[in-house]
């Protein structure tokens, strides 16, 4: 049985979302409400340490983040399988991954939570905003978000995110094969 704990807009989880529907493998759903801080509160922790989407939980086990979900799912479910059969076009494939973990989502949280979900917590007491961040597992994350939440678009990270990591282009690969 395939449990996912999940929220409809944030992308880490429609990743696992879309790799579930290739696979054709029925699931069910726990939607969180970020908003509310569902991924903070102390029965999602145990699942998920880091107190983010999505969670797969399968037979019982957790399994997070959505990058290695989706490789437990394809190894799992060998059927239509969505890995590359070729050792170097997995590493590529591993690259492409990581570059959007480590640069594109990084990147796009940062924005995304100055965009959509700074001025909710500004319409709130100051004090409900810092037990919230304070509640966060990852200092990191809690102050990106402090940050968006002060400076909104200003934010140094949401005006200038990190570079990612240097991918292979496309005539590379054409020319490695």
């Amino acid at each position: 049985m395939f449990e996912l704990y999940h929220h409809n807009t944030a992308v880490c989880a429609q990743k696992v979302r879309l790799v579930l529907e290739e696979k054709e493998q029925p699931w069910t759903g726990h939607e969180l409400n970020l908003r509310l801080g569902d991924q903070v509160r102390p029965e999602y922790l145990k699942l998920n340490p880091n107190g983010v989407v999505p969670t797969l939980v399968h037979n019982g086990v957790p399994i997070i983040e959505s990058t290695l979900i989706n490789e437990y799912l394809d190894d799992v479910l060998p059927h239509s399988p969505l890995k590359p059969g070729d050792p170097k076009r997995r590493v590529d494939m591993r690259l492409w991954t990581k570059s959007i973990d480590e640069g594109l989502h990084y990147a796009i949280s940062s924005l995304s939570f100055a965009v959509l979900q700074r001025d909710a917590w500004l319409a709130k007491p100051r004090e409900e905003l810092d037990r919230h961040l304070d509640s966060l597992p990852d200092p990191a994350r809690r102050e990106r978000q402090r940050e968006a939440i002060d400076e909104g678009l200003d934010a140094r990270r949401a005006a200038k995110p990190l570079a990612s990591p240097r991918v292979a282009t496309s005539r590379h690969r054409r020319r490695s094969r």
